[in-house]
């Protein structure tokens, strides 16, 4: 199955973040979402070094791929190049400032790219211009993110999800209390930050997350 093959077939999402951690150790967070059933992982960090990031990337991608699963880098073209990680995720800013979805696609070559969307039409732009997958959101209310817009809500969520045929992940302050609301609007995928990362058992998380994604498939 082909890295492509893999990404349609996935469900769970989840996106590091080095400020809900504490002092517990990343490495050992990825491992316990990697082998519990994560699908995809994603390095998201905005405050260290070039040097630092690629060092610490380039150890994830090793147990995210011990799991055989897919590794996507946020934001860096450059460090997705420097790691050969899977992928490479933009947002709406990160478009602009690389001039474009076609220049990000050049910049990657044949990885995976993602792109986040936040209404109709963007959702159907990235698609139309050749995105993998996109993000959807955010759906509830998030902090996770500065300059985060406003929550999309349930209803522009599911109308977004009828508008594209490629993968998506709906985001923004999904949690085991409301992610049920997420799947009866007819969301079959997710991406989480902050009810893995501020878990303390993050493996359990995962768990019971995918057991309800499951649960919707069935």
């Amino acid at each position: 199955m082909n890295i492509r093959e893999r990404l349609s077939k996935s469900k769970l999402y989840v996106i590091t973040d080095s400020q809900m951690i504490g002092n517990r150790d990343i490495f050992n967070i990825v491992e316990d979402v990697a082998k519990n059933g994560a699908d995809i992982i994603q390095y998201r960090e905005k405050n260290k070094s070039f040097n630092e990031m690629v060092s610490e990337a380039k150890e994830i991608m090793k147990i995210v791929h011990k799991y055989n699963k897919i590794f996507i880098i946020n934001d860096y073209p450059l460090l997705m190049k420097a790691t050969n990680a899977d992928g490479l995720h933009l947002g709406q800013d990160d478009i602009l400032r690389h001039r474009g979805i076609d220049a990000g696609r050049k910049l990657i070559g044949d990885k995976i790219l993602g792109l986040s969307t936040h209404n109709l039409k963007q959702a159907k732009d990235a698609q139309r211009l050749g995105a993998d997958y996109i993000g959807i959101g955010p759906v509830f209310f998030t902090d996770t993110k500065e300059g985060v817009c406003k929550p999309i809500g349930l209803e522009m969520m599911k109308k977004m999800i009828g508008s594209v045929n490629i993968p998506y992940f709906v985001i923004g302050g999904i949690h085991l209390n409301n992610i049920k609301e997420v799947l009866k609007k007819g969301a079959k995928r997710i991406a989480v930050v902050s009810e893995v990362m501020k878990s303390h058992n993050p493996g359990k998380s995962i768990i019971q997350l995918q057991e309800l994604l499951n649960e919707k498939s069935n």
